[in-house]
């Protein structure tokens, strides 16, 4: 039990020092203006203020999914460089789940509406 822990402290610390480099390369981007997305700083969360919240965020996953926190943070880091190199596709979603959504937002309204 002692060593489960440990293991997951360790993942914790692994996904605290990737969610740090993560919310450095953000901050660099997002915060001080050097996106190419962005023609000026729109998000104004500070240095430490996103090495925090990533930081703290990817420890959280480490702890609770382990070695998953590592490929979180690589998937992060892809949609990041996808976004900067203008590569993200337009919002698709799946017809039958428009369709149900539209069913499920018109049943909640009759509903409150009777």
């Amino acid at each position: 039990m002692l060593k489960e822990i440990y293991d997951r402290l360790g993942y914790a610390l692994i996904g605290l020092v990737f969610g740090a480099i993560l919310g450095l390369g953000v901050w660099f981007l997002y915060d001080a203006g050097l996106s190419v997305r962005m023609g000026a700083p729109e998000i104004h969360l500070g240095l430490f203020g996103w090495v925090k919240v990533l930081g703290g965020g990817f420890a959280l996953l480490g702890f609770l999914f382990k070695a998953d926190a590592g490929a979180a943070a690589g998937g992060a880091v892809r949609e990041i460089h996808d976004y900067e190199a203008r590569k993200t596709p337009a919002l698709d979603i799946p017809g039958w789940l428009a369709i149900a959504l539209c069913i499920a937002i018109a049943a909640s309204i009759w509903h409150w509406i009777r």
